[in-house]
């Protein structure tokens, strides 16, 4: 269960803005629950989110690779992902989405409302980020990635089917 999330000390997230994407990095600040960390290092953050449109509002969250992952010497056990999610109001759904991985989460505000939410999240690094999606832009990103992952594959074996013809007699 989470704990019971107060308000956050970051800026206030509009859920219903017009962007497809909203980095929530900002927004987050530690929640420093009685017992400290969890038994698998993993955090709890808090989000202020508001959505003050006049119909309900859902947003996909996903976490972000740290920016300096890349630049590590070893490489970090496990991608930042997000373990748990909470609001601080019952009329808010926050559901585990599995259609767009194993740790994502569907968050639906009512119309008119301001939250709190509560994020675990595990390695996600000393500056942790989190990505509030909406729907459409997220299904038309998976798509378009998954078009340039095939053309690459494509590339890449045609490479190797000349690489192959031109070596073997």
């Amino acid at each position: 269960t989470a704990p019971a999330p107060a308000k956050a000390a970051g800026p206030i997230v509009n859920f219903a803005g017009p962007d497809p994407v909203l980095r929530l990095g900002a927004a987050l600040s530690r929640y420093h629950a009685p017992d400290g960390r969890e038994r698998d290092g993993s955090l709890w953050y808090l989000a202020t989110v508001a959505n003050p449109s006049g119909h309900a509002v859902t947003r996909v969250l996903l976490a972000e690779e740290p920016v300096d992952a890349a630049l590590h010497i070893f490489p970090r056990p496990t991608r930042a992902m997000i373990l748990q999610a909470a609001s601080s109001d019952g009329a808010v759904t926050v559901e585990h989405e599995r259609a767009f991985g194993r740790h994502a989460y569907r968050v639906t505000l009512p119309p008119a409302s301001t939250v709190a939410l509560a994020i675990r999240l595990g390695s996600a690094g000393a500056s942790p980020s989190i990505l509030a999606w909406n729907e459409p832009a997220l299904v038309a990103y998976r798509g378009r990635l998954s078009v340039f992952i095939a053309v690459a594959a494509g590339l890449i074996a045609d490479g190797v089917g000349i690489t192959c013809g031109l070596v073997l007699p």
